[in-house]
């Protein structure tokens, strides 16, 4: 059974909720938390439109069944109004936990699409907190072979490579 919490701390980069409710403790509650990708900043007036929770079983290239925990939180972009406060994000989450405490059983992957068009997967950075702002690197998500990424073999195609 693999989870996908092992395959993002590979990446060095996601975290669970808890561990960014904390690393947003230390924040001034009226400080303004703004998402940002390699790209740009999540426009002004964004809107945290869910968390979800989903378990999930696949079959990777490999032939293995997996088993693991999806926790998602989806952006929706914005235009117009201020960013979300701090205070306000650790809020909506403490409740979501106290609501839904599977919330924390992997790491965060963050849905955004730039302009609200054609969503993509993002990894939740440790949050940067300055005098002025909380600033929450997304760290663009890619595809992985999960054998090959957890050390195991991959079963080798007509080509010779893996997969």
């Amino acid at each position: 059974m693999y989870y996908i919490s092992r395959i993002v701390e590979m990446k060095d980069a996601s975290m669970k909720l808890s561990a960014f409710l904390k690393a947003l403790g230390p924040s001034p509650v009226d400080l303004p938390v703004i998402y940002f990708t390699d790209e740009a900043a999540i426009g002004a007036g964004y809107h945290l439109t869910e968390l979800k929770s989903a378990p999930t079983t696949s079959i990777d290239c490999g032939g293995n069944i997996n088993h693991f925990h999806e926790v998602t939180l989806q952006l929706l972009d914005g235009s117009v109004g201020k960013h979300m406060t701090a205070g306000k994000l650790t809020k909506i989450l403490l409740h979501s936990l106290k609501t839904l405490p599977d919330l924390d059983w992997a790491d965060v992957k963050v849905e955004f699409a730039p302009n609200n068009d054609g969503l993509q997967l993002f990894l939740l950075g440790e949050p940067i907190v300055t005098d002025f702002e909380v600033r929450v690197p997304l760290i663009a998500d890619g595809a992985v072979c999960k054998p090959a990424a957890l050390g195991g073999d991959c079963v080798p195609s007509l080509t010779g490579s893996c997969c």
